[in-house]
């Protein structure tokens, strides 16, 4: 007896699993992220920059600096406990993760450090 599946010698493919186009890239984190954050503190000095990144997994990461961009992910310093700013941790994050940046200025009495604003060193 023959099986019959319709197409006789079909071959099966793996279920894909949809990837999400990433939003923020490496274009926004080298250029607009940085660009807009010295504007807006260059007219608010009495502020401290913060930058959350959203996860799709529910995290909020508190973003101190941008270590290294690549094609697909970037590697960042992010405060582990943001009251403090004493410890950072390094975490590698893909953009497709990334659903949502925030960037706020609370007065520098509220927080007293936060994302690095100065413009990269040229090399």
């Amino acid at each position: 007896m023959t099986e019959d599946s319709g197409s006789g010698n079909a071959k099966e493919t793996p279920a894909s699993i949809p990837v999400r186009r990433a939003c923020f890239d490496a274009v926004f984190f080298s250029g607009f992220l940085g660009e807009r954050a010295r504007a807006l503190c260059a007219q608010q000095p009495d502020r401290t920059a913060v930058v959350l990144l959203h996860l799709a997994d529910g995290a909020i990461l508190d973003l101190c600096h941008i270590e290294q961009l690549f094609p697909d992910w970037m590697a960042g310093r992010v405060y582990w406990d943001p009251k403090t700013c004493d410890r950072m941790d390094l975490v590698f994050v893909p953009y497709a993760l990334i659903t949502r940046v925030t960037f706020s200025l609370p007065s520098i009495h509220e927080r007293r450090i936060g994302f690095q604003t100065s413009a990269p060193s040229p090399t």
